[in-house]
């Protein structure tokens, strides 16, 4: 019930309060609610009936729903964030920790890159849904295997199977692995730097961060 109240009843109360004021409202939706592969290559699109396993992303895509009716509200989906400061959220953070990692394929969100996009939604005032990952698809494999490259040499992990996350225990249900394609954010004008080239620099930054910090 309490995710249920965060995710799709305080979203509606926001936006019924901008509605009274005219004021637009950005919100900050998940690209979880897809589960697997989608119906054609590219990836899910935004009109596309999500597939939600779980209370958060039933929850999530129920705010979607009744949201998407209103006038002056724009979803942003994310998924995955990566950044290039370190904490726990930080999707570089969470694999790094993990002794076993599971490699799937997926759509992520770089953070620097969704600022900007954040900030193009408000200026234009955009209605609608929008998927604001970075163009392309990437392996958890890929990524950890740039942090070997460009941060820590020495860092080790096993790899296992998707369905081993729950068998062994790690995650208690079933998690969402898919790649979705933004082609209301290109109809806007509106792109993200290709998956692979945001993500190199991203770890780079980081890099810097990371001993700056220590």
């Amino acid at each position: 019930m309490e995710t249920i109240k965060g995710n799709t009843l305080l979203p509606l109360m926001i936006a019924s309060a901008c509605a009274k004021k005219d004021v637009y409202l950005l919100h900050i939706g998940s690209g979880c609610i897809f589960y697997g592969q989608s119906p054609e290559p590219k990836g899910w699109k935004e009109t596309d009936f999500a597939n939600p396993e779980v209370v958060y992303t039933k929850s999530k895509y129920a705010a979607d729903l009744a949201l998407m009716n209103l006038p002056n509200v724009g979803i942003a989906r994310i998924r995955m964030p990566i950044d290039n400061l370190p904490y726990r959220g930080n999707l570089i953070d969470k694999l790094t920790a993990y002794k076993q990692v599971v490699d799937v394929e997926n759509s992520v969100t770089i953070i620097g890159d969704m600022i900007k996009v954040f900030y193009q939604l408000l200026t234009k005032r955009a209605g609608g849904i929008f998927h604001v990952t970075n163009p392309g698809s990437i392996r958890h494999k890929e990524i950890l295997d740039l942090y070997r490259e460009l941060i820590d040499p020495q860092h080790e992990n096993s790899w296992i199977n998707e369905a081993d996350l729950v068998d062994l225990g790690l995650a208690v249900k079933k998690r969402s692995s898919n790649i979705l394609q933004s082609k209301n954010l290109a109809d806007l004008g509106i792109t993200m730097r290709p998956i692979k080239e945001a993500l190199r620099q991203t770890l780079i930054d980081y890099a810097k961060n990371k001993r700056s910090d220590s």
